[in-house]
Parts: structure tokens; C-alpha cells; sequence
């Protein structure tokens, strides 16, 4: 499943997300985000869910969009030496990680990765 937090209809000032599903990864496509947060999780059918969200993150890696790599979400963007990881963001051990994300979402595109 895909999250996304919508804060739209909620008093300004508050700083409360109301979280709701809206797609999985059969029923939308990597390209229509601008940015990536991979977050850990389970599933009944787990290698499955592993194998799409897999997928999902390369999609995303391929179009030269941004990506948060949480803690526990490693395994969903394999690293080689070959990987040019400009734009991708990893929270393990980075105290910095939430102004590094924001960062890079905010540039929208690393073309460098070619």
C-alpha cells in the first residue's frame, strides 16, 4: 500500500496528519510521484509485497525522482557499487535525515544518475 497524509482540511496551526490509503501498487504507477518516502512493512503475502515494493522503488530510482529510505526499509533499494545514489536519502544513522529529504524533494530531479 501507498500512504499518503492529507492535511488540507485541517485549522491551520495543526500539525496532525490524517492517514489514508488510496492506491496499492497495482492500481497506480511509480511516474505519477514526485518524490518517494520507502517505509518498512508487512503483509499475508509478504514475499509478494516485498517483490512489488522492490519494483516500485527501482521505478522510482529510474526516473531520477527522490527517495527516503526509512530504517527498516533498506532491503527495498538494493545498493551496489554501480548504483549512483544522488537523491537517495537514508535515515539509518543520519541525525539529518528529515532536512536532507526536504532537500531533495525539493530539487525535484538528479539527472546525474545516468
Amino acid at each position: 500500500m501507498i500512504r499518503f497524509y492529507k492535511e488540507d482540511y485541517l485549522p491551520i496551526g495543526t500539525h496532525k496528519c490524517i492517514d489514508w490509503v488510496a492506491q496499492t501498487f497495482l492500481t497506480t504507477n511509480p511516474n505519477l510521484y514526485d518524490a518517494l518516502y520507502v517505509v518498512g512493512g508487512s503483509s499475508k503475502r509478504e514475499k509478494k509485497f516485498n517483490q512489488e515494493m522492490m519494483n516500485f522503488s527501482i521505478e522510482v530510482y529510474k526516473h531520477y525522482k527522490p527517495i527516503g529510505v526509512a530504517t527498516n526499509a533498506e532491503k527495498y533499494l538494493p545498493v551496489s557499487g554501480e548504483n549512483n545514489l544522488l537523491g537517495v536519502v537514508f535515515a539509518k544513522n543520519n541525525p539529518n535525515f528529515k532536512d536532507e529529504f526536504i532537500a531533495v524533494i525539493a530539487e525535484r530531479r538528479f539527472w546525474e544518475r545516468v
